[in-house]
Order: structure tokens, then sequence, then C-alpha cells
């Protein structure tokens, strides 16, 4: 608020109402700034200073700029202590003017300057001195340099100042304005003629000519310096035409530069301001009597903001913000502006306007005194975003948690950042003692299992596949849960890649086998016990069988002749009988054997396999005159010896339930996208189809031995060896017109 519109400025006024009054404030940062000038400072000094009103006191008044008086105006707004001095200027070695100056605080750094016209007490007291204070104020005081030419223009003297900013040398005295050496433009950049110059105005027309500016080339700088020129022509007693003029001048050429960068600089605001796609608003600040903010005042939108608020157009300049936006909304931005305004550091905040439905990200920056910008960019579509982020994070948080295995994301620190609930589940921890999002594999105890040796974070399979890019199936550890107790998992991980390839995370699945362990230690246990009944059944068993059929065999051979009809036919039935009992043992021997004596699977070219099988049946299948067909089969993951058995009682099948006529068998394969469907197809006597699914049982056969000899077995095996694989058989037929036999073998198994 200016100086002269407080009640103290009033008072001082009438204080000193002879007096001119000169009022400064003194600013944080050291600058003295001229505040205004009472009615008499305006007529005593002749000029209107208004336009003095917020600049620098050096700039306001160059003339004192050097000299003491600004520091001894700081000292006093800043301290309180009044200081007093006098001051005179001169002309044409006269007194021009001569003033008392008292400076005193008029509130915490606040000053007044009075000045009262000494001039003819100081021209007494100057007469006797007069030469000497010319001389001094010419060649050793005075920073503005001063020129004096004779009446036709010839420089007759210039003072060091002078020579300094113009960058004359010695040669200059007796040259005229007009002289070529003076290279003179105008601010425009036009030519400035020497008749023009303000001396020889002066001389001219015999009027004093004030603030000319003009540029002049300085040789030595090789640069044009800008200069504020006044030129004052002197006159004898009684004569009216000039016999001298002297010709004051500032160098501005800094100031001038300073200009040409604020006007530079507004134009590049202005542009921006008016390009710029962030709505900006310039907001005047409303203050109540405790000078709190109450209220803004807009004063202007830039485009942007009138098209995309539509409150904020044209129409809307010159209202109030709670007008435009309610009082409820304007109560957390008004208090924003009040510290924004007390601090002058801008501050950026997220400012919902439900009226609108729109989301605004806002910055508040202060840009005046009492000038607020606002700046808004528009970010509902971005909070929408996120809330769908959010939203889709909380249904996939969903869909894990109810997934029964864990799953864990880390990053490619290793850090954290998803679990699921099973993940507490198998850690045997409470989601809020479990470390959280953002900790490391490191805090879980993991160990090898059957060693118990500690697995190393580098060990981790999760670390493998986010730093090595390994994928990780399948593989077993033992874990220590957060209560003490031990288990084993398993695990499978996968890198996570961005679309260029380059691993930017991990996933992991497991689940807690720890159960499903202590059922397969069972089941070796089972496995070893069912060994050994193998073992038992091969020797313990067949021996005795074997030694019985032999006798019986030599006994029908030697006694032969001793015997009657009835005793060979005992004899020959009990035979038969040991022999089919040894091949029940066999088969009983074989079928316990498919998972003891089951190999690690390894790649099984089919096509060859199914060659070298038929070459087993070439005999019958030439006797017989059967045709195989055999299709393009293909490379499958599997047990190659356990394969072959279920090829060779598959076909084996076929070649005993032919039919007597053309038989034929043919051999395939169908694809799908998850699995191999193989196929064994005969043209016998097929079977009727309430059987299908009992043909695959032990000991199941539908026709006497007689009929078609076999021990019911085959079948069974060829069932347990497929569904070892992970695939399934059975049978398509109708009685009389064949039968197909399907087995599958997964795919994901055979990559």
């Amino acid at each position: 608020m200016p100086l002269k519109e407080t009640g103290e400025g009033y008072r001082l006024m009438g204080m000193f109402a002879p007096w001119g009054i000169h009022f400064y404030e003194l600013m944080d940062d050291g600058r003295l700034v001229f505040m205004g000038a009472n009615p008499a400072a305006d007529r005593m000094l002749g000029m209107d200073h208004r336009p003095l009103v917020d600049l620098d006191i050096e700039q306001a008044f160059p003339s004192l700029a050097g000299t003491g008086i600004p520091d001894s105006y700081r000292r006093v707004a800043l301290t309180g202590v009044s200081w007093s001095s006098e001051q005179v200027d001169y002309e044409d070695e006269r007194i021009k003017g001569g003033f008392e100056v008292y400076a005193f605080q008029i509130s915490p750094r606040r000053m007044a300057a009075a000045f009262l016209d000494i001039t003819e007490r100081k021209r007494n007291e100057l007469a006797l001195r007069e030469s000497e204070r010319r001389l001094r104020l010419l060649h050793d005081t005075m920073l503005q340099g001063v020129v004096y030419q004779d009446a036709i223009g010839q420089i007759i003297s210039g003072n060091p100042a002078a020579e300094r900013i113009l960058g004359w040398d010695h040669h200059y005295l007796g040259r005229t304005s007009e002289d070529e050496e003076y290279h003179t433009i105008r601010e425009d950049g036009s030519m400035f003629p020497g008749l023009e110059h303000p001396s020889m105005e002066a001389l001219r027309t015999g009027k004093e000519q004030k603030d000319v500016v003009m540029g002049i080339y300085n040789h030595h700088l090789k640069e044009y310096r800008w200069i504020k020129i006044s030129a004052v022509p002197l006159f004898r007693q009684g004569e009216k035409t000039p016999y001298q003029v002297y010709t004051i001048f500032d160098d501005i050429t800094e100031l001038k530069n300073i200009e040409m960068e604020l006007r530079r600089s507004e134009e590049m605001f202005r542009g921006l301001y008016e390009n710029s796609l962030e709505n900006l608003n310039i907001w005047k600040m409303e203050y109540d009597e405790a000078g709190n903010i109450v209220d803004w005042t807009l004063v202007s939108s830039n485009p942007a903001a009138e098209r995309s608020m539509a409150l904020l157009g044209p129409d809307q300049i010159g209202k109030r913000a709670t007008e435009l936006f309610g009082e409820e909304f304007m109560s957390r931005h008004i208090s924003i502006s009040r510290e924004v305004m007390a601090t002058r550091r801008g501050q950026q905040f997220e400012a919902p306007f439900t009226a609108m439905r729109k989301h605004f990200l806002a910055s508040q920056f202060p840009v005046g005194k009492d000038l607020l910008a606002v700046g808004t960019v528009d970010i509902t579509d971005s909070k929408d975003s996120e809330k769908a982020l959010e939203n889709e994070r909380a249904r996939l948080q969903f869909i894990l948690d109810s997934l029964p295995v864990a799953v864990e994301l880390i990053d490619d620190k290793g850090i954290t950042l998803l679990r699921n609930r099973q993940t507490y589940v198998i850690w045997a921890a409470e989601a809020s003692k479990i470390p959280g999002h953002g900790d490391t594999l490191a805090n879980f105890s993991v160990f090898q299992t059957g060693s118990g040796r500690p697995i190393g974070l580098d060990e981790h399979p999760l670390i493998r596949a986010v730093y090595k890019g390994e994928i990780v199936q399948n593989e077993q550890m033992d874990i220590e849960r957060f209560d003490g107790t031990r288990g084993t998992i398993m695990i499978s991980c996968l890198p996570l890649r961005d679309e260029s390839g380059e691993i930017k995370g991990g996933l992991a699945a497991y689940m807690d086998i720890s159960e499903q362990k202590g059922t397969e230690e069972a089941l070796a246990r089972s496995n070893y016990e069912l060994e050994q009944f193998a073992y038992v059944a091969s020797h313990d068993l067949q021996e005795p069988l074997r030694m019985v059929v032999n006798h019986l065999s030599l006994l029908d051979k030697n006694y032969s002749d001793k015997l009657d009809a009835r005793a060979k036919m005992f004899i020959s039935v009990a035979v038969e009988g040991g022999r089919r009992m040894r091949e029940l043992i066999d088969d009983l021997l074989e079928f316990s054997r498919i998972d003891t004596r089951a190999r690690e699977f390894g790649q099984v070219e089919m096509d060859a396999l199914v060659r070298r099988t038929l070459e087993l049946f070439a005999d019958d299948m030439s006797r017989n005159g059967i045709e195989v067909d055999s299709g393009e089969l293909p490379t499958i993951m599997a047990d190659e010896s356990q394969m072959s058995q279920v090829l060779q009682n598959l076909i084996g099948n076929a070649i005993k339930f032919r039919q007597r006529e053309r038989p034929w068998i043919r051999i395939g394969c169908i694809q799908s996208p998850r699995e191999y469907q193989f196929y064994v197809q005969d043209n016998g006597i097929g079977l009727n189809p309430q059987y299908s699914e009992q043909i695959f049982q032990m000991f199941q056969k539908l026709h006497t031995k007689e009929e078609y000899p076999g021990t019911g077995v085959g079948l069974a095996i060829a069932k347990k060896i497929v569904e070892r694989h992970g695939g399934r058989i059975w049978v398509e037929s109708e009685e009389g017109m064949g039968a197909t036999f399907f087995f599958t073998v997964p795919k994901l198994a055979s990559q």
C-alpha cells in the first residue's frame, strides 16, 4: 500500500507541509524502493514523481548513485536512527538549488526524507569557493559525463566520466557534434544527425533539452553505449544568445540492456501465458480489515483456461472466486493462498471439482504484491485410469487370493511386489506378521530337500528366474515356517519380460506338498514291499511250481505205458494248469514293476517304436495275412520301454482277435492343442460296448482260454502305463465290427 495512503503519511505531510518529502521502503534483499512524494516535493523539484514509484533509489535518482545517501537512508529505515545532511545542486558554477535533508523512520523498514530549499543560504556560503567546487564537481565527484561546448558547438572541455563513457581520448577538444567520427543512433536504431544532438538544439533554440536518449559508438569497447542527455544553454548578462552549452549525461547501457531483457522476458511470458496448454489465471487478493486474504478477484485467464473452464471466460473478469466456485470449494484454496503469499513460495496440490466432475492438478504462485497465478491441469482421465487400475489390481488380488496355490511377484531388484493369501497359509503366519510388500526373499528360510542345506539367495528358483532367465518347473524345497514348523513346497518360476525382451521381474507359484511328501514316503515303503513280493513271486513261488510241472512231465514221459487214459488226462490238466499259473505270476510281476522299475522320460520316436514292435509280430502277421497301415507319428517324451509294452499289448490283441478274412490293423495319431491321441484300430471280432471298461481290469477276460488264450492282464498293464504318463486309455467297438483302442499322452509332459 503506498505510504501516502496511510494515516502516518498524512500526519507527516501535515507536520512538514513546507518541506518536500520522499518516502522509501527497505526490501528484504536490501533494495531501497522509492514509494512516493508529497505535492511540495513535486513543486520544489519541478517534476512529477509518480513515474519513479517502485524504482530503486539509484534508478529513481541517478545523481545519488555512488554517494553515501542511499546507504544512510537504508540505516535509517533499518535502525530507526535519524540522519540529516545538506545537499546542493550547481549550474554553470552557480548554485542551482540547495536542500537541507532530514531522514527518519516512520514504521519498521520504512522511512521518509524531508528536504527544505536552502538555495539562497548556500549561494552565500559558496560564493568564495565556487570555482573550487565547480572543478571538484566536474572532475572528482560526478559519475555523470559533462561536456562543455562553445557557441558554435566546439567541445571546450569534458570530465573524466565523459571520456570513459564515450571512449574519448584528449583529441576530442575542438571537435563538434557533426564530426564524422561520432557515430550516433536513436533508440529505434536510425541515425542521429549531429545538428540534432541535444547540445546543438540547446544552442539553436536557447532552450534546455532534457532526458534525450542516444546511442554513441565507443571505439575502445567496440560497442554502442546508451546515454541519457540533458543540455543546458548558458547566457551572459543581458544577452539572448547562448555563449556556451553544457551537456550532462548518464550511462544507461546496463539499464537499457535490462529493459530489453525485461521486454523480451515479458514477451516470452506473454507468449507462454497465451499459448500454454495449462489453464492459467491471474487473481487479485482481497483482504479483510485484519489484512487476511478472504477472497480472490479474477484479473485474467489464458485461452486454455477459457476453453477448459467455462466459468473463467472474459465475462467473469472482475468476479470473486467464491461467487464463481462457492465458499466451500474455495475455503481450502484461500487457505493455501495465504501461505503462498506470506512465504512467496508456490505450492502444488490436487483439487477435485465435484460440480464439473473434474479432477485438477493445481498450482499457486505469487506474481506480484497482491497478484496470485493459479495453474490447473485436467487430470480427470488420469485419475479415472488410476481408479480403474486400483480396481483391476483389487480384482486381480481377489482372483489370486482364491487360488489354491501361493503366488508371488518380484521386480528386477528382488523386491516383492505382490503375494496372495495362500502365501500366508503356507508360511503359517498372519498378514500382519509376515514381511510385507517391499521385502526380499532373504526374509524366508528355505533348504535343500533331503540334505537340509540352506539355499542361498542366488540359488533361489525365483532369483534364478529373474537374474538368469531360467524357467523352473516343479522344484522341491524344504521351508521353515514362521511358527517354527517345517514343510516342503513344490515351486515353479518364470521370468517376466517387457516388449524388448528385457527381464523386469519374476513370478513364482508354489504349493505345500508336505502331506503329499508323507504319502510318497509311505508309497515308497509300499513299493519296496511290493518289490520284495515280486522277488518272492519270481523265485520262491515259481521254483516249486516248476518242480511240480517238471515232475509231472517226467511221470508222463517215463511211465506213459503204465498209465491209463484217465491218469494221462489228469497229468495233462495239471501240467497245463501249472503253465497257466506261471503265466499269471509273470504277468502279475510285470504289472507290479510298472512303477518300481520305471525309467526317466526321454525323447521317443513313435514311428521307429511302432516299426520295431511290428517286427516282433512279423511271423504271426505273415502267417495270417494281416495288412498293417501306420500313419506318420510324432516324437514324444515318454518311458520308451513302457510305451513299447503298450504297443505290444494293443497290437497283440488286434492280431489275437482278428477276422479270418482279410484282417487289417491301422495305427495313427490325432493331435490336439493339449495332447497326442494315438489309436490302434482293427476289423476283428470287436466286443459288446458294455464291457468297454471291464476289459481294463486285472484278470478280466471275455472269452475262455480254449477260444483265446491269455491271462487278462495285458490291458490292465497298458492302462497303468498310460496313466503314469498322465494320459487316458479307452476302446470304441461294436460286436463283430472291430475295435479301436485310443490312448493319450499330454503335450505338456512331452515338452
